[in-house]
């Protein structure tokens, strides 16, 4: 990276230098001198694992500088860098790299450190796989024992001390004499006022009581209710755009890995996440539903058919698609209400996905917003960049768990 485009990602972490280093710096596969020399100035904002990552990213005497900053802290905090760096479950350093380090640290470290060095860190012994884990399985319905629910006596009207599990199965049971059309009134005033949990007595609502599943879905602030409710009206024809619509209008909900759940299972194939991807992840973006944005990510991943180590490529590429139009989307929105502290933070984050090329266009069409602010145009040629030349031969679940990190960080 040029320092311009450093010192820009910089600005959009509010000066920080660690999240740029963590989240931008060290992801790139070759440092160049601007970037050696941005981790220079900011070493001791580095951890230990950056150090490591650092070193591993260097070519030539650049390697030399790692050392250093590594055998300076080694003296400073023998005990930290005993844990921290010789503890380390993989310490990649090359034998110049040990025998620069022991001739840095020799005489002013303990002897037990200095030993460590000369061992190359020391043994490490793998920790044994555990017997017992737990097998995750399917239960069916079958399995599962209903008690029989005692008959209601009811001597007529008022039915407010009924649930409406008991209520659906007194009509049922013919205790109460309702015809459709009246239990479907009943139904609807129970979803607009009760804060029941549905999930259990709506596998057995007839078809016919599909507005007032909607009704209680709309207005539910329970993640997991939705979800079930939303899993009924799918099985009963309900359109998909509309249900992903009801499933994304949450106002009053907190993140809830069922509804997601729900989602993922909506954007099974590359062509479902390039139609209603890049907007399920606006709205997410949008109501700054972070973990849901990770959870979506993740369990695409982890749900998609497996092809040699991985989700097959079309898919994969389909997801940072999704990602990187909704972040463009987003920036677009912030610079046009001047907002440029949520511009940077976005583009910020855009800067960790891995996007087919297809997606430049896009990006570039932001140069196009009236009176865009320096800064940001300094990390948009960042992506510009990045996309230009991009193949999405990186495209990773890690790229989109970092890049929703960099919002959290950058958005705090």
């Amino acid at each position: 990276m040029r320092k311009a485009e450093i010192d820009a990602l910089l600005l959009a972490h509010a000066g920080r230098a660690r999240p740029v280093a963590f989240f931008h710096v060290l992801r790139q596969t070759r440092l160049e001198a601007d970037d050696h020399a941005f981790l220079v100035e900011h070493e001791r904002d580095l951890g230990p694992a950056d150090l490591l990552r650092w070193r591993s990213r260097c070519e030539g005497d650049a390697s030399r500088i790692v050392i250093g900053i590594l055998a300076a802290r080694a003296r400073s905090s023998p005990d930290v860098f005993e844990h921290e760096i010789l503890g380390s479950p993989r310490l990649d350093l090359s034998d110049a790299d040990w025998s620069l380090l022991e001739a840095e640290v020799a005489g002013n470290v303990p002897e037990r450190v200095l030993d460590l060095v000369r061992a190359r860190g020391g043994v490490r012994t793998a920790r044994p796989v555990e017997d017992g884990y737990v097998t995750p399985r399917r239960i069916e319905s079958a399995e599962l024992k209903n008690e029989d629910v005692p008959p209601i006596e009811l001597d007529g009207p008022p039915w407010d001390a009924l649930s409406t599990r008991e209520l659906f199965d007194a009509v049922r049971a013919g205790r109460i004499a309702l015809d459709e059309q009246g239990l479907a009134t009943l139904v609807m005033s129970r979803a607009r006022s009760t804060t029941e949990d549905w999930s259990s007595v709506v596998c057995d609502f007839p078809a016919g009581l599909q507005d007032a599943v909607i009704e209680k879905a709309r207005r539910t602030t329970r993640g997991n209710e939705r979800a079930n409710l939303l899993a009924w009206l799918e099985a009963h024809g309900a359109s998909r755009g509309a249900l992903l619509d009801l499933a994304l209008d949450r106002e009053r909900e907190s993140a809830s890995l069922a509804l997601m759940s729900w989602v993922d299972k909506q954007l099974g194939s590359r062509a479902s996440w390039e139609k209603h991807g890049p907007d399920i992840v606006f709205r997410l973006l949008g109501q700054r539903s972070y973990a849901d944005m990770a959870d979506l990510a993740t369990l695409a991943y982890s749900r998609a058919p497996r092809e040699g180590e991985g989700p097959p490529r079309g898919l994969v590429e389909a997801i940072h698609a999704a990602f990187a139009l909704a972040f463009v989307k987003t920036a677009r929105e912030a610079l046009k209400l001047g907002d440029t502290k949520a511009a940077m933070a976005v583009l910020s984050a855009l800067a960790c996905l891995d996007p087919p090329s297809r997606v430049s266009a896009t990006v570039h069409e932001l140069r196009r917003v009236p009176d865009v602010p320096a800064e940001v145009l300094e990390i948009l040629a960042v992506n510009e960049r990045l996309v230009k030349h991009s193949a999405a031969t990186e495209a990773s679940l890690e790229a989109i768990i970092a890049a929703v990190h960099v919002l959290v960080d950058a958005l705090a």
